[in-house]
């Protein structure tokens, strides 16, 4: 976008420049609009980005593709109106050619992720080696859930490259809580976890805390 942008001029010869912002998070949606901090935030960067630059934040870095992910460099943190936090600033270098971004991409070694699960008394661990786990009521499931609010084929994780994704199927909702951030409900939806926290299936997390899935996913 940037790079159609650039080539473009005004009127009176002047190349066009675009300030942009981005952010990964949860939103609510409203009729054709989204709501939400991950919105706002968003909006927070790209007024703080001057033209022709592209900000986003430490978390939206974690969750972007290595090659993407190499072309960030971390600026400093800034105070955003409406957070207690200063947010990690990063700007997404994209001037160079497509011939250099081919050669990046190449070179990017994944590195091997893991994730640690605990279900009970019971640590399932997750890698290159044993890349899927199925979540439900069913007996045949890897993880088996006896919570009634459960589907027999409630949600599974799957390893892609270099991160750990839960994709939900059930009927009442997958419920994610990452430490320290507000519970995310999924339905029929997928959501690439992160740090350590938990899952509850069909139910929020406090309103009934004796069955759920914690995890610790470590890249």
């Amino acid at each position: 976008m940037q790079s159609r942008v650039s080539a473009q001029r005004t009127s009176r010869g002047t190349p066009l420049a675009i300030h942009v912002g981005f952010n990964f998070g949860p939103v609510l949606e409203e009729g054709n609009d989204v709501f939400g901090d991950a919105v706002t935030i968003a909006a927070r960067l790209s007024n703080l980005a001057r033209g022709g630059q592209v900000f986003t934040s430490a978390p939206t870095v974690a969750e972007l593709a290595p090659a993407l992910r190499a072309r960030t460099r971390s600026q400093q943190a800034h105070t955003v109106k409406g957070k207690q936090k200063d947010i990690d600033l990063f700007e997404l270098v994209w001037q160079e050619t497509e011939d250099e971004l081919t050669a990046l991409s190449t070179h990017v070694k994944f590195r091997p992720a893991h994730l640690t699960l605990k279900h009970g008394d019971r640590q399932i661990d997750l890698s290159e080696a044993v890349p899927t786990l199925s979540i439900g009521r069913d007996l045949q499931n890897d993880v088996v859930i006896s919570d009634r609010k459960a589907s027999r084929l409630h949600a599974h994780i799957e390893r892609r490259r270099d991160k750990f994704v839960l994709v939900d199927h059930s009927s009442n909702g997958t419920y994610v809580t990452v430490q320290g951030e507000a519970e995310i409900v999924l339905r029929r939806e997928e959501l690439v976890l992160r740090n350590r926290g938990q899952v509850s299936f069909g139910h929020a997390y406090q309103d009934d805390t004796t069955e759920f899935l914690g995890f610790s996913c470590l890249d």
